[in-house]
């Protein structure tokens, strides 16, 4: 995988996050849009996930710089490999892990909010003198269990703390500078044919 891809996939990482406790999982079908950024490397992505029942399908148009990439990724609930299509061909993908500034993230605080029109939980973290900030609802009734295990694995554990579903993101260093962030930009809950989620 290239610096590049493993940078994009690292970003959406930040959606992710672990938990030790068991959830039903939901039967959410649809559409999920994301948008994502990342300051080092003054980069934009929008994020489309196809979800139906353990399958989902995540396509990344990414823009930073002098490139711009498009690239999807196509794995079950619990797969610990992901297939990756783009123009530059299929592979298959596993043991991609996350930053240790998301991995090791220490829970700090919890508030109820408003965000985005949803009710949510506001989960504060500490790590390397970073803010990690994440906006979690259960209003999309999207959980802790829909979300595919390559990214359970990789971030701070909400266990006994949240078991909703992270709508937005924020990273930021300790003068307040945005590093990173990821927010849903839509939600659309619609039938989603099979043929969406063949392996090219």
């Amino acid at each position: 995988m290239t610096m590049k891809y493993s940078n994009l996939l690292s970003l959406f990482l930040l959606i992710a996050f672990s938990a030790n406790v068991a959830f039903a999982q939901s039967g959410f079908e649809g559409v999920i849009t994301y948008k994502t950024t990342n300051a080092a490397v003054k980069e934009s992505s929008s994020v489309t996930w196809y979800r139906k029942g353990d399958k989902n399908l995540m396509e990344f148009n990414s823009k930073g710089g002098d490139y711009h990439l498009q690239y999807s990724m196509l794995m079950g609930v619990n797969d610990e490999t992901v297939y990756m299509t783009s123009d530059k061909g299929s592979q298959e993908v596993s043991g991609i892990k996350g930053e240790e500034i998301f991995t090791a993230a220490n829970f700090v605080r919890k508030a109820t909010t408003t965000e985005s029109g949803y009710n949510c939980e506001m989960l504060m973290f500490k790590s390397n003198g970073n803010d990690l900030t994440y906006w979690v609802t259960s209003d999309i009734g999207i959980g802790y269990a829909d979300l595919p295990r390559l990214f359970r694995n990789n971030m701070p554990s909400f266990s006994g703390v949240a078991s909703g579903f992270p709508i937005k993101m924020e990273l930021r260093d300790s003068n307040g500078n945005l590093l990173r962030s990821q927010e849903v930009v839509s939600v659309e809950q619609k039938k989603i044919d099979e043929s969406k989620f063949r392996k090219n």
